[in-house]
């Protein structure tokens, strides 16, 4: 089951965590406000995604993506972004 995340996970962690890096270093503080409200969105949606309730194969399969895939991405964005602004940050000085 692991297995069939592998393409996804892998994707999710590498290149959201680069544009927002890319993002941070480019546009410093603005860029990781953007990151966070960015953020802030897809939590909002995936709550409204996620009320209902579903059994068997179909909540494990949403679990699995949650799990293995969407929270990879957003620790992938949010840390990209800091170590973008931090760059930014670090060059300015």
């Amino acid at each position: 089951m692991i297995g069939d995340y592998a393409l996804p996970a892998a994707l999710a962690v590498t290149l959201p965590g680069v544009l927002a890096w890319l993002a941070g270093r480019r546009f410093g503080l603005a860029g990781l406000l953007a990151v966070m409200i960015l953020i802030g969105v897809i939590a909002v949606i995936g709550w409204n995604l996620t009320r209902d309730v579903l059994t068997g194969d179909d909540q494990l399969r949403r679990s699995s993506i949650i799990f293995f895939v969407v929270v990879p991405g957003i620790v992938s964005v949010v840390l990209g972004a800091i170590a973008g602004f931090w760059e930014a940050h670090r060059r300015r000085l």
